[in-house]
């Protein structure tokens, strides 16, 4: 039956994978019956996702692996802050008009951000690697190239999907990465 429905070769996300290997009926549900819960009005857990990951993704870009530990953890959050600022008015039509819980959430994310950019700053300064990249996208047309995995069928699984950040340190010629 699941190669009836999905085919014999899978290509799918580490998400996906995790998905299933929590509970398969759930996988079914949502990956093959596309049967989602209906959208709340508020900012989702996936909408607040898009927004951290846009700030930090250009957070790091722009202090990069030399510099960004070059910065108190201060000058790092206020930046945090004013990044997702600018995501609200590029991306989701600025705060005129918005609700009180709609500014609350936002603040919240804020709040997170707080923690996980000094967090992040402690990663780095404590550490010999050095952020190089974020948002590398894994596919055949990606980055980087989708690892197969074989299938006892024959079939494949193809893991494919995107690197929130890439990390580097090099020593003695050889260059070790963290993901």
């Amino acid at each position: 039956v699941a190669v009836k429905m999905y085919g014999k070769n899978l290509t799918v996300s580490p998400t996906a994978l995790d998905s299933y290997h929590k509970c398969s009926f759930n996988y079914f549900c949502k990956y093959g019956l596309k049967a989602y819960p209906k959208e709340q009005v508020s900012i989702d857990a996936a909408a607040r996702g898009t927004i951290v990951h846009a700030v930090l993704e250009n957070l790091v870009n722009k202090y990069m692996a030399e510099t960004f530990t070059n910065y108190s953890s201060d000058t790092l959050k206020k930046e945090a802050r004013d990044l997702a600022d600018a995501y609200v008015e590029e991306h989701l039509g600025g705060y005129e008009d918005k609700t009180q819980t709609f500014i609350y959430e936002i603040n919240s994310i804020k709040k997170s951000l707080d923690f996980i950019v000094e967090y992040m700053a402690k990663e780095l300064s404590g550490s010999k690697f050095k952020a190089v990249k974020c948002e590398l996208k894994m596919d055949k047309y990606g980055d980087i190239n989708p690892e197969e995995i074989p299938l006892t069928n024959g079939g494949t699984i193809s893991v494919k999907g995107v690197v929130d950040r890439l990390d580097t340190y090099e020593e003695n010629g050889v260059t070790y990465l963290r993901v």
